[in-house]
């Protein structure tokens, strides 16, 4: 009867209320802290995104940099599934990555366990502070970063507190009990991380436990082993219906994962006395709350250090198993780049949105010179000729389906840059999103000339039997070969933020302007001197180069634009 009237009396409502206000503050936290540090990273990001393809090992180390900055690993492997879906990086180029964002996420734990509870409302104060009040965006940023510290110790202090009468409830103690066997907390630790989609937040949960005295080392680590492999629920949800590439990289996570708890799994007492060894204890009863929450980060860190250092060498051969539980897809008729999607989870770090968008102009200026190239020869061939192009359909046909793709893919790259606009972007980041808008109305106004002139001036050709002169044929092919040669330039500017490139359209402008005039004046010269096939030929020579004059001017404009937008190397160094 007694032991009745205890569990009435017991506040298990309020508590389990008081912990998850606790749970909302510490996840609320951690979203501000890694929105904070993503800001004040700035281009940062997109720089260590460029390393990430260097080598395995520099993917290690920019996964590990850039996940202690987004806070979550997580969030990095699904940032990876969007830029391989995007088609910025390939899968192999992710698998350093990966392993590398594993361990960068154990900072995250190393900063919780420290235990700093008392001073969050401090942080909070002082990170309000210098977010509302100071207008510089690094001291803004900061203090938004700060402020999201702040509010994270704070939940960890009411979850502590909402904890602590636990101490003396016999069913959470006997649950807790249960936890020290492998396979039981291995899947409660899968299952937590799955709900709060955040290995982090977990890891967190369970120092707030262990500072109340509550969880043992030996109970800690099955539940750190299954929070490891829950947290790659997200990616794997992340990766549904983005292509087989993006499917690989949430896979490698779920391999990486799966394969390292296998390897630690086995020995959990040798695992515990090693990090025990590691972090300074006492090994007395009094210690437990004190010394556990410290070596459950330091299991968490170890764990993910061994198995990175240990699985790197060999990203090979996982690669080789991927492919072989993920194999390719029937390869589809229409393999054209320009299929890929737009992915809207880049959007929160607007440095890499820009990247990923500036990729996609470069496959739309393919599309544009492929129409451009394949117009050549109906326009200036001994016969205007319309057989296939090494494809099913006539080349006219080809050239008016590339330009609706060209239009489609002018509406979502626009409709995509308005997104980025509305995310708070630096000044820079901001110029060249506005920029890029103009660019790609440039862009479909090229494809536009390629479809409604050139086309049309080729169709004219055909139905009116009208031949071009030898001299005619070859000066249109050398003026067309120039438009080209911009147009490629153009997709190394946008591709590889060539500067040179831009610099290099610019300069052919006036040699390009001088050559067309030649070309027209050389035109005028057979004309006068009543050349049959020049006079028949005349009005549509000069419409040919006019609309390839137009090519040409929409190229430098673009290149003028760009080099007003694009940093020169020396300020990519400053901008931060």
């Amino acid at each position: 009867m007694d032991l009745q009237e205890t569990h009435q009396s017991f506040p298990l409502g309020m508590i389990l209320l008081s912990l998850a206000g606790g749970l909302a503050f510490f996840l609320y936290g951690l979203h501000q802290l890694s929105n904070g540090l993503r800001k004040s990273s700035g281009e940062g990001l997109r720089k260590m995104l460029a390393r990430m393809t260097a080598s395995r090992y520099a993917g290690f180390a920019t996964g590990a940099v850039f996940t202690a900055v987004v806070q979550s690993s997580s969030a990095t492997t699904v940032m990876l599934v969007g830029l391989v879906k995007s088609g910025i990086l390939n899968y192999s180029q992710c698998l350093g990555v990966i392993l590398g964002a594993d361990v960068g996420t154990t900072i995250t734990a190393q900063l919780i366990a420290f235990r700093l509870s008392d001073y969050s409302l401090i942080m909070v104060i002082t990170g309000f502070l210098l977010a509302t009040y100071f207008r510089r965006d690094t001291w803004r940023h900061a203090g938004e970063a700060i402020l999201g510290f702040g509010i994270l110790f704070f939940g960890m202090k009411m979850m502590s507190d909402a904890i602590s009468p636990l101490k003396s409830y016999g069913p959470v103690l006997d649950f807790l009990q249960q936890l020290e066997h492998p396979v039981t907390g291995l899947v409660a630790g899968l299952l937590m991380t799955a709900i709060l989609q955040s290995s982090s937040a977990f890891i967190g949960i369970l120092i707030v436990i262990s500072q109340q005295g509550l969880l043992t080392l030996e109970s800690g680590i099955p539940l750190i082993l299954g929070a490891n492999i829950g947290t790659c629920i997200t990616a794997m949800l992340a990766s549904m219906g983005a292509g087989i590439e993006a499917g690989r990289v949430a896979l490698a996570h779920v391999v990486f994962k799966v394969a390292g708890v296998m390897v630690f799994v086995f020995w959990i007492p040798d695992f515990a006395h090693i990090i025990r060894e590691i972090s300074p204890t006492d090994y007395s009863m009094s210690a437990t709350a004190t010394e556990t929450p410290r070596q459950i980060a330091n299991a968490h860190s170890l764990f993910n250090v061994s198995i990175g250092l240990l699985f790197l060498p060999f990203t090979r051969w996982f690669d080789r198993l991927n492919e072989r539980l993920l194999p390719p897809k029937t390869a589809l008729r229409d393999k054209t780049p320009y299929a890929r999607k737009l992915d809207t989870r880049l959007l929160s770090t607007p440095g890499l949105a820009i990247d990923m968008i500036r990729r996609q102009i470069a496959l739309m200026a393919e599309v544009i010179l492929s129409m451009l190239e394949r117009v050549i020869d109906p326009l200036a061939g001994e016969k205007a000729s319309f057989r296939p192009d090494n494809h099913d359909l006539p080349v006219m046909d080809l050239i008016h389906r590339q330009e609706r793709k060209v239009d489609i893919m002018q509406d979502k790259i626009t409709a995509y840059l308005l997104l980025i606009a509305r995310q708070q972007l630096s000044e820079r980041q901001s110029r060249e999103v506005h920029s890029l808008i103009v660019v790609v109305k440039y862009l479909e106004s090229i494809g536009d000339i390629v479809d409604r002139s050139l086309k049309r001036l080729a169709v004219k050709r055909e139905s009116q039997g009208i031949e071009l002169s030898q001299e005619g044929r070859e000066e249109i092919r050398h003026y067309h070969e120039k438009a080209c040669k911009q147009i490629h330039r153009l997709i190394k500017v946008f591709s590889e933020r060539d500067i040179m490139k831009a610099e290099k359209i610019v300069a052919r402008e006036i040699s390009y302007d001088e050559m067309e005039k030649s070309l027209g004046q050389l035109h005028l010269d057979r004309l006068t001197k009543q050349r049959h096939e020049t006079v028949a030929s005349h009005e549509v020579h000069m419409d040919i180069m006019e609309a390839l004059r137009q090519v040409h001017i929409y190229a430098v404009e673009i290149a003028r634009i760009m080099l007003a937008t694009l940093p020169l190397p020396r300020e990519e160094q400053t901008d931060q």
